[in-house]
Parts: C-alpha cells; sequence; structure tokens
C-alpha cells in the first residue's frame, strides 16, 4: 500500500502528488471528480511508474491507501506506512543536517527524487532518495561525492551489504536514516487529526537534525585529482619557504662576512697606522740614544777642541 500517489485530472496535462486522505475526502465532497482522477506510483524513473487505485480502507473505520491496479504487483517490497512519509518528508528539505558519527554534514539540495533507480555493473538496485547536491559543509563533500548522494530510509529492513557496496563502486555514496520507533505512524493512520499533529512534529524533527549511517563513501577522480594537486602544492610552497629561508640565511651571512672583511681591513689599517708610529718611535728612540751618548762622551772628556 502507498500513501502517496500522482494524480491526474481529466482535461489536464500537469500532474498532482496527493495522500490518499485528500481523495478520500475529495471522494465525499465531489464523487464525479473523484470518478474522473488517474493514479499513478511515485517511482522516478519511467519504466518503473505503475497505475495505482485509490482504497477507501479496510474495515469499518476510514482507511484510505493506494495500491497497484494489479494488485499481485509489489513493487515496494513491503514498504510500511511510517517509511513511506518518512522518505517524503526527508525528500522535500532543502537543507539535510546530517550527524555522522557525531560530527555534522550539511548537504544543501538542489534537487530531491524518491525511488530512484540506478543501473550498476553488479544489477539495477533504487534507492529511497537520490539528492543532487548544490553545496555541502564541509566543502570537501560536494566534490568528493561529485555532486549526488543516495539516502536509504531504515524502519524494519536495513540497506543490504550488496547494494550498498554496488552503488560505492558505481560512485554513489549512501546515508542511511534509521527511524525511530517512537515515529512509528501504523497505530494512528486512522485518525488523520492525530497524523497530521504527529507528520508535523517528524517534519521539526528531521529539519533540525538527521542522525544517519555512511554506508558508502567514495571518492571522485576529480576529487582524488584535486587532493594531489593540493599536495602538490603545498610541497611547493614549503619548498619556496624552505627557500626563503635559506636565502635570509644566506644573506645575513653575506652580511656578517661584509662586515668581517670591513672589520678585517680596519684591523689591517691599525695595524699599518701601529707599525708607522713603532718605527717613528724607534727612530726617535735611537736619535735620543745618540744625543745621550755624546753628552755622556762630553762630560767625560770635556768639549773638543779645535
Amino acid at each position: 500500500m502507498k500513501v502517496k500517489a500522482y494524480t491526474k485530472r481529466e482535461n489536464r496535462n500537469r500532474t498532482d502528488l496527493v495522500s490518499a486522505w485528500e481523495i478520500y475526502r475529495l471522494k465525499k465532497k465531489n464523487p464525479e471528480e473523484y470518478k474522473g482522477r488517474t493514479y499513478y506510483s511515485t517511482h522516478y524513473d519511467q519504466e518503473d511508474i505503475r497505475e495505482m487505485i485509490h482504497v477507501n480502507g479496510r474495515g469499518k473505520k476510514p482507511n484510505p491507501f493506494f495500491q497497484y491496479k494489479n494488485a499481485t504487483e509489489d513493487h515496494d517490497g513491503g514498504e510500511g506506512i511510517t517509511h513511506q512519509y518518512v522518505k517524503e518528508i526527508i525528500g522535500e528539505l532543502k537543507v539535510l543536517n546530517f550527524v555522522i558519527n557525531n560530527k555534522p554534514i550539511v548537504i544543501h539540495a538542489r534537487e530531491s527524487k524518491l525511488e530512484y533507480r540506478f543501473n550498476t555493473n553488479n544489477g539495477a538496485f533504487q534507492v529511497d532518495i537520490f539528492v543532487e547536491i548544490e553545496k555541502s559543509i564541509p566543502i570537501d563533500y560536494l566534490d568528493k561525492w561529485l555532486g549526488v548522494l543516495a539516502i536509504e530510509i531504515y524502519d524494519t529492513h536495513k540497506t543490504g551489504e550488496e547494494k550498498s557496496f554496488a552503488l560505492e563502486k558505481h560512485g554513489i555514496p549512501v546515508i542511511e536514516v534509521k527511524i525511530p520507533h517512537s515515529l512509528d505512524l501504523s497505530g494512528i493512520y486512522e485518525n488523520e487529526k492525530l497524523l497530521d499533529i504527529k507528520l508535523g512534529g517528524i517534519r521539526r524533527m528531521y529539519e533540525s537534525k538527521i542522525y544517519g549511517k555512511l554506508l558508502s563513501d567514495p571518492e571522485s577522480e576529480y576529487y582524488r585529482l584535486k587532493k594531489q594537486n593540493q599536495m602538490l602544492f603545498n610541497e611547493i610552497s614549503n619548498i619556496k619557504q624552505k627557500m626563503s629561508m635559506y636565502n635570509e640565511e644566506n644573506s645575513l651571512l653575506q652580511s656578517k662576512c661584509s662586515k668581517l672583511s670591513e672589520r678585517i681591513i680596519r684591523i689591517e689599517e691599525d695595524k699599518n697606522n701601529l707599525l708607522t708610529q713603532l718605527k717613528c718611535a724607534q727612530r726617535i728612540i735611537k736619535e735620543l740614544e745618540q744625543k745621550n751618548q755624546e753628552s755622556w762622551w762630553k762630560r767625560l772628556f770635556g768639549p773638543v777642541k779645535k
């Protein structure tokens, strides 16, 4: 059974997404228009879409739903009411505030498609929600996942390993969202007012945070090349930084050498000046010694007679 379907009115090209409860009320209010409607499943791929019929419910209480026109077909795999509503609510969100392993990942959705089918090398697999990503926080996920994401809603059946493995090989990341038991809608589906109140709370909860498990986390070729380029860029930057440091050290050494050369020149000049002064002092001493010697002879022998 399905709680929502696309409907097409007579003489209109546009199709509308409606709930089983809306059509239940329409049948009461306008039986003629009700009879002129055709219903189709919500599958995204054209070849998967099937015609459906509206059923008022089983038993005495109203319990409206859609079922495939050929009731023997089962294209949902036993999809429950809660699973259908949660899938629709998350699929309508433009900002997906995921919490994965206690880390936030924010995905801004450009478009979300329900019941989308992938044809992989390991077979065809349908996902609950396929998201085309407009931007992400952290920004790396946009490039890493190449702008796409699959979301699987886990109510009673976990996502199969074969499916997540095949999608990862196909380059599709997969986040599985487990529905808490407290959100079960099966017990109140017959009461439309209570159902609307409960759905409002579920929408607010998922608008705030979506706790999920990352089943598939592929890296796109573009992202790998971008990381390699970034690593090369960082290496070049480090080399340039080291070269700059070496150049600075070389400049300092050259400056020190230049100062040492200047100092050596000054020392040589001082040395030459000292040698000149020494020679001058030695000459003066020699002259003084000669004068003293002459003076001693004069005192000893008297002045020389002419």
